[in-house]
């Protein structure tokens, strides 16, 4: 009397079941094997600067200096202290593009977005543009080591 009638998809499981392995063959394929970057494309990451630089005692050697790159991605304020803790112990401090230390460590003249000259203690707070930049403490003039008691060197 009834009658049932079958509607819908006539499945064929061999071609499932062949379909299925076919796209599990293509991915595996490409996980194996990535699409490999050109070799002329180095991969880099840059390492931007943020916050401290430097905290706490430091010491510059007699006849030498200390330096700390700093790499902005980003136009911020660079704010730095430092005391030597005696008025006749005297440091430099400057902040120039790091494309210009060679020049500076063979004295020639470089472009200084920040000078001190020889003091005993300073604060320095500059914006400074994106960009790669050096910060120096500066012992060259003196043939003693210089002790910072205090430093503080940070990136906003």
């Amino acid at each position: 009397m009834f009658e049932q009638k079958r509607s819908g998809w006539n499945f064929n499981w061999v071609g499932i079941v062949l379909v299925v392995v076919f796209v599990l063959a293509v991915v595996w394929v490409f996980r194996q094997n990535p699409p490999s970057t050109p070799a002329d494309a180095p991969e880099r990451k840059a390492i931007w600067t943020s916050g401290k630089i430097v905290e706490g005692p430091l010491q510059v050697e007699a006849k030498s200096y200390l330096s700390f790159p700093v790499n902005l991605n980003k136009r911020s304020t660079l704010i730095a202290t430092f005391t030597t803790g005696e008025n006749l112990k005297k440091l430099t401090f400057s902040v120039f593009a790091a494309r210009e230390l060679e020049s500076w460590k063979v004295r020639e003249e470089v472009n200084f977005l920040t000078h001190t000259g020889p003091v005993p203690r300073g604060t320095v707070k500059r914006v400074l543009e994106p960009g790669y930049y050096m910060i120096v403490l500066d012992n060259r003039a003196s043939a003693e080591t210089i002790r910072i008691t205090e430093s503080n060197i940070e990136v906003e």
